[in-house]
């Protein structure tokens, strides 16, 4: 999480510097990260900006259009 909460230029393959795969989405453009066990599809609905300078948050506000979860099997000992 570290390494892709850096705010990198537009130019810059965010999947590349972090060594995190690209998987194509179905419903929306941007792609998931297959190393993530569950994955959201979303589409934004809104955005808010709190305060200015470098204390600005952002809350995003967005819709899910499809999850996607990783097979797993339970074993019980």
């Amino acid at each position: 999480m570290h390494e892709t909460s850096i705010e990198f230029a537009p130019d810059i393959d965010e999947f590349q510097e972090s060594g995190l795969t690209p998987v194509a989405s179905s419903k929306v453009l941007p792609y998931r990260v297959k190393e993530s066990p569950i994955q959201m599809e979303c589409v934004l609905e809104n955005m808010l900006t709190f305060g200015e300078g470098p204390g600005l948050s952002n809350l995003v506000i967005g819709r899910v259009v499809k999850i996607h979860i990783e097979e797993y099997q339970i074993v019980l000992v």
